[in-house]
């Protein structure tokens, strides 16, 4: 399945406290390219500042995701808990379903493993928040950019 970013910072994943050195712009690629084999596994992939985002299969069948104001998204062939579960990328089992995350706002990553962790300005405390988004099925007739 492949996916379209417009106007999101990429092509490289893009962290709240890591997006500055992500050019905004337009990048496909498939959710397996997302994937980042750390070390320990962990969450990856995540684009920062998208305006709207496109999964289709090679017929052209998938989903536009749009949101107001912009989003945080994320694809992958792992679940949270696949992730929290294995302690080495070997243990992973890749699934054949796509995850798609979908957030208004997302911590910043630190660098907790080997110095500080998130800064203040980049931690997400709870808060109401309020957003749109829309979820839009396309069909294999309708342009994918």
């Amino acid at each position: 399945m492949g996916s379209g970013l417009p106007g999101t910072r990429g092509p490289h994943e893009s962290y709240p406290d890591r997006k500055q050195g992500a050019a905004v712009g337009v990048y496909r690629g498939t959710v397996d390219g997302q994937y980042v084999p750390y070390i320990m596994p962990q969450e990856h992939g995540l684009k920062a500042d998208v305006r709207w985002a496109t999964l289709a299969d090679k017929a052209g069948y998938g989903l536009r995701v749009e949101g107001r104001p912009l989003l945080y998204v994320g694809v992958s062939h792992y679940t949270a808990a696949d992730l929290a579960a294995a302690r080495h990328t070997w243990e992973l089992r890749r699934r054949g379903e796509i995850v798609l995350c979908l957030d208004d706002l997302h911590s910043g990553l630190g660098n907790g493993s080997c110095g500080p962790g998130v800064l203040a300005p980049y931690q997400v405390a709870p808060r109401p928040c309020r957003y749109s988004l829309w979820l839009r099925p396309l069909g294999p007739a309708e342009r994918h950019a």
